[in-house]
């Protein structure tokens, strides 16, 4: 009994390593730990600039309409910011350009953040036209009995009158 589970679990175990998940991350337009700040771009020095800042009494809130200045002060809201982070997500992608564009975690996994750009992957295999004139055997496997034949002792006849 001991030996059939070993070998069970070993049989699974290099099953389990070969699937990985594919996580989508959710679309974040809110960052900073201590410091908060909202910014709906992709911009990576304007996130940068934004964890820089120390000054957490005050709303702030970024936008590529006007780089590096905090857009708060012209009534842009929280809601705004959110609006132009949903804006910057690829709307139309091929699934296969979109996980290249993720990233492989240790683990198998594959993480794609929200804002990720598809990037064009290899394309598959080329498909080889079909030689014209070559005549190739076919080989038909029946599936299920085949019609069994009549035995030699009933012979049909056909009359007409």
């Amino acid at each position: 009994m001991s030996k059939s589970i070993a070998v069970l679990v070993l049989l699974l175990m290099p099953v389990t390593r070969t699937f990985g998940q594919i996580i989508y991350e959710p679309v974040r337009y809110q960052y900073g730990s201590q410091t908060k700040f909202y910014y709906g771009g992709n911009d990576p020095a304007i996130l940068a600039f934004g964890c820089a800042q120390t000054d957490s009494r005050i709303l702030t809130i970024y936008s590529d309409a006007r780089t590096y200045e905090n857009v708060a002060i012209y009534q842009y809201t929280i809601s705004d910011a959110r609006n132009e982070a949903y804006a910057n997500v690829p709307q139309y992608f091929r699934k296969r350009d979109l996980i290249a564009a993720g990233n492989l975690a240790p683990d198998g996994t594959i993480v794609v953040d929200a804002q990720a750009q598809p990037v064009e992957s290899a394309p598959g295999p080329a498909v080889a036209p079909l030689e014209t004139g070559v005549l190739r055997p076919i080989l038909i496997i029946p599936r299920g009995q085949a019609i069994p034949a009549l035995p030699k002792s009933h012979n049909i006849t056909i009359t007409m009158n």
